[in-house]
Parts: structure tokens; C-alpha cells; sequence
């Protein structure tokens, strides 16, 4: 269901400008997702951001999912800052 919940949002802010700024709040997308489909949801976030140039807030409490997002965007070449409160 999360998984379905995340295209379907992605979908509609891809279809319909609702706002001027062009990004994503995302509040651990990743949770119960195998590594398979996190490897895949990173993908889609790197394309996202260089074909689109959106930015994207990520929140979780895994910080080792923090870190493989971190590793992926890197090897993507896509900008990416972490915060650890």
C-alpha cells in the first residue's frame, strides 16, 4: 500500500502544477521496503530530480536507510545533504 501511495502521489505532482515549487516531502518512503524496491524507489528519485530539477525532503529513523539513500544519490551524481537531529 505505501508503495502505491508514493506513485500515486508522484503521478499527480508529475500531472498536476499545483505549486510553483517543484519537489517532494516525503516521510519515510522506504519503510517496509525490501532492498530490491528501495534501490528502485532511489532510482526513480535520482531521474526525477535531474530530468525535472526537483528537490526532495526525506525524513526516516533509519539511519542505515539514510545512508544507502545518500550512497545512491552520490553514485548518481545527484546533490545530496543529510541532518541527523
Amino acid at each position: 500500500m505505501a508503495a502505491l501511495a508514493v506513485s500515486m502521489l508522484c503521478a499527480a505532482n508529475l500531472t498536476f502544477p499545483w505549486s510553483r515549487w517543484p519537489g517532494l516531502i516525503l516521510d519515510d518512503p522506504l519503510q517496509h521496503n525490501d532492498v530490491i524496491h528501495a534501490a528502485a524507489f532511489a532510482d526513480m528519485l535520482c531521474n526525477l530530480i535531474r530530468a525535472k530539477r526537483y528537490q526532495v525532503f526525506l525524513s526516516t529513523h533509519d539511519l542505515a536507510q539514510a545512508e544507502f539513500l545518500r550512497r545512491k544519490f552520490s553514485a548518481a551524481s545527484v546533490p545530496c545533504t543529510t541532518v541527523t537531529c
